[in-house]
């Protein structure tokens, strides 16, 4: 069964009232700003998440029931004490893991794809260019490490990007 946006609208209203509003509009808005309206409309849930510090997360298509042909959202609730900015972050951090994951790609921070759509999105979102790519283990000064390229965002970055956004500068959400 296929939902549209007004139909998640609706029921995120009537489930979380102005937040769910919130999180659904901003989805549309990234959505369009930043993904040309390709994304389909998405469950987006408001509750506890996994892990006990994630600020959202996004479940593969398929999860919990054969049924299941979307990925769905999750904000945590905690999250809108820290404000809209943080959470109109999150929706964008996990609209890229669905979208990476509708279209097959690995959805994962240390992947290729990740790291390929916050270097495109990174101008219009945080109002500069920033070089990204997977950390893997190499050999420095004799000795194998895992650090991040030089130039490039540390692991730490890239899996919060956009994080809290202080003066163009992408930082880790501390809760994270």
């Amino acid at each position: 069964m296929s939902y549209t946006h007004r139909d998640y609208l609706q029921a995120a209203a009537v489930l979380w009232g102005e937040a769910g509003e919130f999180v659904v509009a901003e989805f549309e808005r990234h959505n369009q700003a930043h993904f040309g309206g390709e994304l389909p409309p998405l469950p987006i849930v408001i509750g506890i998440t996994p892990y006990g510090r994630c600020i959202g997360q996004t479940r593969p298509r398929g999860g919990w029931d054969a049924g299941d042909t979307l990925p769905r959202i999750t904000i945590a609730s905690n999250l809108f004490a820290a404000g809209t900015v943080a959470v109109s972050d999150t929706v964008l951090h996990e609209m890229i893991h669905a979208k990476l994951m509708l279209g097959g790609l690995d959805p994962g921070h240390n992947g290729r794809p990740w790291c390929q759509e916050i270097e495109r999105l990174s101008p219009a979102v945080i109002g500069q260019e920033v070089k990204a790519a997977p950390v893997t283990p190499r050999r420095i000064d004799g000795k194998v490490t895992r650090q991040h390229l030089d130039g490039h965002l540390s692991r730490d970055q890239i899996s919060h990007w956009p994080g809290h956004r202080t003066g163009g500068q992408v930082i880790a959400i501390a809760s994270s």
